[in-house]
This record gives structure tokens, C-alpha cells and sequence, in this order.
């Protein structure tokens, strides 16, 4: 299994996705083809290393949803611009009101926005 850290925001200098064609060149590659990764198309998409609690909410969500379909639902598909794709609310593994709801009471709390 290869996991490929910062695949969420991972763009090379034009804005263009880096990561599918890093992908794309380990499958059409006769070295690439020898990883087991590469052979069983277990490459997965990985967040950002800038994690706090709250990205961590996702990216664990992201990377359930990969590698436990069964249990967590599909991952819905393609990361495009750096934003992740809706997860149908009946799958999503925590939930966003409630995160907002947190957040919004700990914004007022200290006094900042």
C-alpha cells in the first residue's frame, strides 16, 4: 500500500494535479509495475502533514473511506482545486454540524471570529 502524503493539495507549479500523474507514470512505468502497491492499484490519497484536530477529522474520514469501503462507504471520487468531494451525510463519520457548532461556541468564547 503506498499513501500518498500531501496527495489532497499536491500540484506542481502550474495548479496542475501532480499526484494523478505521479500515479499515472508508477502504472505506466516498468519499474513502477514491479511494486506490489502499484500491481494490487492500492495507492490512496493522503492528507497534509499541517494537521491539526480538525483537519484530521477529514483526512482520517479520506483515508477510511479508501482503504474500508465496505465499512465506511466509497470515497466519492477525485480531489479537485485541493477541495475534497461531498460525502453523503449518511456516511460521513463525524458530524459537521455539531463540528461547527463547537467551533462557533469556542469563537464566541474568545472573543474572536
Amino acid at each position: 500500500m503506498l499513501v500518498f502524503h500531501f496527495g489532497v493539495n499536491y500540484r506542481d507549479w502550474n495548479g496542475e494535479d501532480a499526484l494523478r500523474r505521479t500515479v499515472e507514470g508508477m502504472r505506466d512505468s516498468s519499474l513502477g509495475q514491479e511494486l506490489t502497491a502499484v500491481q494490487e492499484d492500492r495507492l490512496y490519497v493522503g492528507g497534509s502533514a499541517y494537521q491539526g484536530p480538525i483537519i484530521n477529522l477529514f483526512q482520517t474520514e479520506m483515508l477510511g473511506k479508501q482503504l474500508y469501503p465496505n465499512e465506511f462507504g466509497e470515497w466519492p471520487g477525485e480531489i479537485t482545486a485541493g477541495e475534497l468531494p461531498e460525502i453523503p451525510e449518511g456516511e460521513q463519520l463525524f458530524d459537521r454540524e455539531e463540528l461547527a457548532d463547537i467551533l462557533t461556541r469556542a469563537s464566541e468564547a474568545t472573543g474572536s471570529q
